[in-house]
């Protein structure tokens, strides 16, 4: 009976060693996980959106849209209020805004009319860009890459890019209109191209926010922009805010 008993104390104990060593397997596997989450979580490029982030161009595409608008009899003149509500939109959301009367055909042919003209009259006379924007993109692009995606169409973040003198500073930019997918997917593509692993959007529409969740990013809201404080962890009231508020996120 003592035999048995021994054994089966003896057998217990390997069990429990077993157990033991399956435990500190797990933990060293949690830890070795943990160790490349930590070295992969530096973040190595901030992406801003356009629009009411970067520069404001309300005025110009209201005036350059309503010229266009006006060669066409069977157009409606369209209002600031309309202008300002396609901040963050997508191409089809903008036309079916500007123009919901018509088919969705006809509609998308004229807003690409009407984008192609305020591209080349902003390349031009440019926009308003926002105020101490270029020392915060000196100043992040010593530590970060930096770029923009959007949901323009081809040609708007080119115009940026040049009538600003601000290109420089960016090593990359989408247009998600341009490549015909969400802004989710226009985000994915930068980062995949520039092997980016960990990355902040700066936007300031709901759209923008919705676009970061999509593509795993943290968000940071540019509260000064179109959009309505979306009570983020993270926003800013000016672009010059930025830098300080980087820091802050791990």
């Amino acid at each position: 009976m003592e035999n048995v008993q021994e054994k089966n104390q003896s057998l217990v104990v390997r069990k429990e060693n077993i157990f033991v060593r399956m435990i500190n397997s797990i933990k060293a596997l949690f830890f070795k996980i943990k160790t490349v989450e930590n070295i992969d979580s530096k973040i190595e490029m901030i992406m801003f959106d356009l629009d009411g982030t970067l520069w404001d161009t309300e005025e110009v595409s209201f005036e350059v849209m309503n010229e266009v608008i006006r060669k066409y009899d069977n157009l409606k003149e369209i209002t600031k209020e309309q202008v300002a509500q396609t901040m963050g939109c997508s191409f089809a959301e903008t036309a079916e805004i500007y123009m919901p009367y018509l088919e969705k055909e006809e509609r998308e042919n004229y807003l690409q009319e009407m984008l192609d003209e305020v591209a080349v009259r902003l390349t031009t006379v440019g926009g308003n860009v926002y105020e101490g924007l270029e020392d915060v993109l000196i100043e992040l692009s010593k530590q970060y890459k930096l770029s923009i995606v959007s949901n323009c169409a081809a040609g708007y973040i080119e115009s940026f890019l040049e009538s600003s003198g601000l290109g420089k500073y960016f090593i990359d930019f989408a247009a998600a209109a341009k490549m015909k997918v969400p802004k989710s997917e226009a985000i994915k593509a930068v980062l995949e191209r520039n092997n980016i692993k960990n990355a902040i959007y700066v936007g300031d529409t709901i759209k923008d926010f919705e676009a970061s969740q999509v593509a795993e990013l943290q968000f940071v809201q540019a509260k000064y922009g179109f959009g309505a404080d979306l009570q983020t962890d993270h926003s800013i009231e000016n672009i010059s805010e930025l830098p300080d508020v980087l820091k802050t996120i791990k």
